[in-house]
Order: C-alpha cells, then structure tokens, then sequence
C-alpha cells in the first residue's frame, strides 16, 4: 500500500511539473504586451499614435454591452492623423488629444497636463452604439532626476465628463477648455454639450481636492459626469 501511494504521488506531481510547464507565467504574458508609450517632451508626445493603459476596468455602454479595459495600442486614422484608432475585444477604441496645457497645467500641481478623449464602441448593420470619455492626464518623470536615462509618462489626474457617441446621440461634447490657476483661483475646465432636444448647455468644472466638481449637473442626462469604472 505504502509502494502505490508512492507511485500516486510520483506521478501527481510530474503531472503537476508539466503543468508549470506548459502553463504560461504571468511575466510571459505581460511580456506580449507592447511596452506603454513615453516621451522627453510632453507637448509632442502622440496621442494617436500611443500604447496606454485604459482608465476603466469595463465600461458599460447605454445598451449594457462591456468595453474591456486593459492595454491598447493605437494607431492614427489615415482620413485624420490626429485621430487615434484601434480595434480590441470585439470593439473600436478611439483617442484624440483636446488640449495640452502649459507646465503647471489646469491644476496647478506642477506637471504638464493633456485634456484627451478615449472612446469605444461598436456598430452592428447600420447601428452604432459607442460612448467617449474625457480625461484629464498629467506627464510623470520616471527617471533620476533630469537624466538622460529618464522619460515623461502619460497618466490618469482625473475624469471630467462623457459624450453618448452613439449613431443616436442623446449628448455630446461639443468644446471643452482647461484654464489654470490665476491670481489664486482654481483651475477650471469649460465643457459645452449640445443634448437632444435641448440645445446646448455650458457648464464649469472647477479643480479641487477631490478632483473636477461641476457647477450643475448636465440637464436631463447626469450620468454624463459619472466616469466608467
């Protein structure tokens, strides 16, 4: 009996071995992965032409459909090379820089700071369904000091509102403009949405401890303001 439980155990754990072996580490697969994109000057880095990593996990469409987070490499539109695109998990990510601010940006916090637009989505027969999400990002040294061995890399500072992108939008952002700081007031961001069957309407996002704090939610839609999670 002692002989065969041996034998048992041998043979779980060469299966086990095996295993480890042909199972892929999670270093390996990390590995596949396109290195994120980085810069030496931020006001040149391309947006549309980046590797980023998504501020969401999955966000939900108006239809309830997911679009995967996760790494993404863009690449620009050949009609707008500006435009960054990019197809994943069954769906089209897109990217577009809004504005790029000056060295202490919308905040005041001392980094470069980007205003950009991440969308996603898809389209069936002659329907799209498709949401696009504004960021706030700032520029982060990783490096010693301001060595040569050192880059600046694009990073999530907040989340500002969204557009319902869909073939029937119900709202969308039509301009959005980041002011910093002066004479000691906060740093704002003005956002113009035009809705369905409303019109526009122009709001003021103003820089605090806890990140933008609109001065009214959107009419009728709320949830604009709500970022994807």
């Amino acid at each position: 009996m002692i002989r065969v439980r041996a034998r048992i155990f041998a043979l779980l754990a060469t299966a086990v071995g095996m295993l480890a072996v042909l199972a892929p580490s999670a270093a390996a697969a990390a590995e596949d992965e396109p290195p994120l994109s980085a810069t030496r000057q931020p006001s040149q880095f391309n947006w549309a032409d980046a590797t980023i990593d998504l501020p969401w996990t999955a966000a939900v469409l108006k239809d309830g459909t997911t679009c995967p987070g996760g790494r993404i490499n863009f690449t620009p539109s050949e009609e707008n090379p500006a435009y960054g695109q990019a197809t994943a998990n069954g769906m089209t990510y897109h990217i577009t820089l809004r504005e790029f601010g000056n060295v202490s940006g919308t905040t005041g916090l001392s980094s470069p700071e980007a205003i950009v637009s991440i969308g996603c989505g898809y389209t069936s027969g002659t329907s799209t369904i498709a949401a696009s999400y504004e960021y706030l990002f700032y520029f982060k040294w990783s490096g010693s000091g301001n060595s040569s061995k050192g880059a600046f890399y694009p990073k999530v500072r907040d989340f500002i509102t969204s557009s319902d992108s869909s073939g029937s939008s119900r709202y969308l952002v039509q301009l959005i403009d980041g002011t910093g700081p002066v004479d000691g007031q906060p740093g704002k961001v003005t956002v113009r949405h035009f809705l369905y069957q409303v019109g526009t309407h122009t709001r003021t996002f103003t820089w605090t401890d806890e990140g933008f704090v609109a001065n009214t939610p959107l009419i009728r839609y709320p949830e604009a303001d709500t970022a994807p999670v």
